[in-house]
């Protein structure tokens, strides 16, 4: 099977089951978002932002150890490497779930006691979200890509259920939202599983020296992991000081809509990365090229997808949430255009990734960190959530632009810059110009924009990846079998 057929199969699985995770939590937030307050979601946002940043520091990278690890084809490898990377998982997960109900528990001591009870649902969160993460490493390793589907789809629409659930009947409140967090880490790491105890008391056969190697591998990521967590969440900290909760809230819901993109990004580097390192070691003579030319369709693919969520800003505010949260419309075009630029800087990294060179990586990161916690102290007191938004989205373009440059000088990427950067221009202009254009009526103004946005597609395609386009129509003429056309097909 090609490298194209690979990633983009494995990658539509994912997108499709991310999809209907997503749509049935937009389908619960008209509900939601009546049964909930502003204030609700911006305490309920405050306490997901520790359980990602504590899980983020427990896990010090070993997901990104064990994929590098235990696909090479020198020693440390393979079960020894998994046994080991799962052990110190589960052991983190552990101390990284108490420190941070401890550390929740100290920042509330003199806040109201609804906020201090959401400590063991952080406890629980930072748990599941360490080891979902590793369960999703694994799957992807032994290529149970359709298991992962089912797991994130399901989980994804159980968690929406049990929260509408809660806030409509027995939990009208912050720990609704922060039961649906739980439910959407505990569900798929249920479904997708993690290796036997059995497997996991044997000893795992490696040296000291070779535990070192391969926690080596995704060591940077203790810093770039945090400096994640600095650029997309800390702005709600900062909020919630120079702001209100309410204006918190109606950031998060913007947030909620701005990351659909992460659907796609997610889905492509779960399949990219054991891909990408396939194919780099098999030492294939075009192996670069054929990285390279998928990774220019891939930013293009993700750039399409901010395009669709820009050009429907206003309409799926109107159409989504109650009106009490409509300048969310205002934000979800910086926060969608950060997204695009997080995935970018996830394919840049291949070739610092591959070339065992990640140390970069976490440089870079720890400079713009910096930089955005200045930027957001200086600007959100003034400028409120507008500010932090466009405060995360020039954080991560930087981040992208330039782990791009360093990765092509480290390990030449062979993108075809001039028409990625054509491609990006033409996608741009139309972003800007549908989402300056609001009909009165959401569902028109949605189908009016309709075939502007296939257009674009179209174009972006037709620049990046023609091939694409003529397969296309060849399997068109094939399945509408136009006589003319027979001669032509493959």
């Amino acid at each position: 099977m090609s490298l194209t057929r690979r990633v983009f199969g494995g990658a539509a699985q994912l997108t499709v089951a991310n999809g209907v995770a997503r749509a049935m939590g937009m389908a619960m937030l008209p509900i939601l978002t009546r049964l909930l307050s502003p204030d609700v979601y911006g305490n309920a946002a405050l306490a997901s932002t520790l359980i990602s940043l504590a899980s983020m520091i427990a896990l010090i990278g070993m997901d990104i150890s064990y994929a590098r690890a235990y696909l090479s084809q020198s020693p440390p490898n393979g079960d020894a490497a998994e046994v080991f990377a799962w052990r110190f998982a589960l052991g983190a997960s552990a101390v990284g779930a108490v420190a941070g109900g401890g550390v929740w528990l100290l920042y509330t001591g003199n806040q109201a006691p609804i906020f201090r009870s959401l400590a063991p649902w952080i406890v629980a969160g930072i748990a599941g979200s360490l080891l979902l993460v590793m369960a999703q490493a694994r799957a992807r390793l032994h290529g149970h890509y359709l298991r992962l589907a089912i797991a994130v789809a399901g989980g994804g629409c159980g968690a929406s259920l049990l929260t509408v659930t809660a806030a409509r009947w027995f939990l009208p409140n912050e720990h609704a939202l922060l039961l649906g967090y739980i439910a959407a880490y505990l569900g798929p790491l249920c479904i997708v599983g993690i290796p036997s105890p059995k497997r996991l008391l044997r000893p795992s056969g490696l040296t000291p020296a070779q535990r070192r190697a391969v926690a080596l591998v995704g060591l940077p990521a203790m810093v770039t992991a945090p400096m994640y967590w600095v650029i997309s969440s800390a702005d709600r900290w900062f909020l919630h000081k120079y702001a209100s909760a309410a204006e918190l809230g109606v950031y998060a819901v913007a947030y909620s809509i701005g990351i659909v993109g992460m659907m796609a990004n997610s889905a492509i580097m779960a399949i990219w990365l054991p891909e990408a390192t396939r194919i780099h070691e098999s030492g294939q003579p075009d192996a670069q090229s054929m990285l390279g030319r998928m990774m220019s369709r891939l930013i293009m693919a993700m750039s399409l997808i901010w395009l669709m969520v820009t050009s429907l800003s206003h309409e799926l505010i109107a159409i989504l949430v109650s009106p009490r949260f409509a300048a969310a419309a205002d934000y979800i075009p910086w926060i969608a255009a950060g997204v695009f630029f997080y995935g970018c800087n996830h394919l840049a990294n291949t070739g610092l990734f591959l070339g065992r060179r990640l140390s970069w990586s976490a440089i870079i990161w720890t400079v713009v960190g910096v930089a955005s916690l200045g930027a957001n102290r200086l600007l959100v007191p003034g400028g409120g959530a507008l500010a932090a938004a466009r405060v995360q989205f020039a954080s991560f373009a930087v981040i992208a632009v330039v782990a791009m440059v360093l990765a092509h000088r480290m390990h030449p990427l062979h993108l075809g810059f001039a028409r990625l950067g054509a491609s990006l221009a033409w996608v741009a202009f139309v972003g800007v110009a549908l989402y300056r254009y609001v009909y009165p009526v959401p569902w028109l103004s949605a189908a009016i924009k309709a075939p502007f946005l296939v257009l674009a597609a179209l174009v972006a395609l037709m620049i990046v990846a023609p091939d694409w386009l003529e397969r296309g129509r060849l399997a068109l003429a094939r399945a509408l079998r136009f006589p003319d056309r027979v001669a032509e097909l493959p």
